[in-house]
Formats: C-alpha cells, structure tokens, sequence
C-alpha cells in the first residue's frame, strides 16, 4: 500500500509541478501584454500618434514611453554614423541636442542614445522613425510639424559639420548629404 501511495503522491506533485509551470508562463504572458498595452497607451498619450501598427513597431525597436524623446534624436544619430565611425566631436554634437532637449543622465531615452551613440544602429530604425514622422504629420498642425522638420535638419547638419571637414570648414560628406536628404524626404513623403 505504501509504494502506490508514494506513486500517487509523486503523480500529483509531478502534476502540480507541471500546471505551476504553465500557470506562470500564462502569467508572465498576460504581464507582459498588459505592459505592451500600456506602453502603447503611454506612448500615445505622449506623441499623439494612434497608429498601433506603428506604436508596436516602436515598441519592438526598443523605443518606449520613457525613451520616446531619443527617438527624435534618431537623425542625428543617423547622420553621425553616415559614414561608418563615429567622430568624437559628432558624439559630442549629438549630447549637447540631447540636452537641450531636455534628456537627462540617467534616463531611459539617455540609456537609449548612449546605446546609438556606442553601436551603429540598425538600418530598419530609419524606416520606424520615417513611419514616425509620417504619423506626426497626421496629428500636428501644419506650422508644429514645419518647425520639428526644421529642428531636426538644422540639429542634422550641425552634427553633420562637427567633423569639421577639410581645414576645419565643416564640409559634408557624400554619405552625410545623403542622410539629410533622406530626413528631408521623410518630412515631404
């Protein structure tokens, strides 16, 4: 009598076990869910942009409600990195916009940048900030998105001319012009 109640005890913890185990997959799922959900509700709130295609697209590019702000450094990054290695004083270009924005040490969108700023970003984060832009287009008023397009491509060249250039002149490069164009073309599209 003893080894099938030593059985049935070892079935019911193997199964108690087992559902444990399904029930705090299911729990971490629906945790997880509902973060997704109000990181999209946050990040709404904040940009006022609806489009939850877009919202998860931004979510999945590591870019949350906390870290929205360096999402609109993004092209700065870009054009510091245009021509595959980042300048010191391009770096230096892209903090000091970053502060002026208002990004502090220590935040989310800081940790976010300082990733950008360490390792080229991947190529697929231009089309999610292109995706941005189209959708701000949407919710702001005409003069409002006028003058982030200006902010940014004024912000893109300084960073553009920190290298300095031939003699310190602050000349473009090829692949700099480039990124610009492609950030204006992402404001007119």
């Amino acid at each position: 009598m003893s080894d099938r109640n030593s059985f049935e005890d070892r079935r019911r913890v193997l199964e108690e076990s087992f559902f444990q185990k399904q029930n705090e997959e299911l729990a971490r799922k629906l945790r997880d869910e509902q973060a997704s959900k109000e990181a999209k509700k946050a990040m709404a709130a904040l940009s006022g942009v609806n489009d939850d295609a877009l919202l998860d697209e931004l979510i999945a590019a590591g870019v949350g409600p906390e870290s929205l702000a360096a999402l609109t450094l993004y092209p700065l990054v870009a054009v510091a990195w245009a021509d595959g290695k980042l300048d010191p004083s391009e770096k230096q270009a892209v903090l000091r916009a970053a502060q002026q924005q208002g990004i502090v040490e220590g935040s989310a969108s800081q940790a976010l940048l300082d990733s950008w700023l360490a390792t080229k970003p991947a190529a697929q984060l231009l089309q999610v900030w292109r995706d941005y832009v189209q959708a701000l287009k949407t919710v702001l008023k005409p003069e409002q998105f006028a003058e982030i397009e200006a902010r940014v491509l004024a912000r893109s060249t300084d960073v553009a001319q920190a290298a300095g250039g031939i003699l310190g002149l602050g000349a473009l490069s090829r692949e700099e012009k480039d990124v610009i164009a492609t950030l204006k073309q992402a404001f007119s599209g």
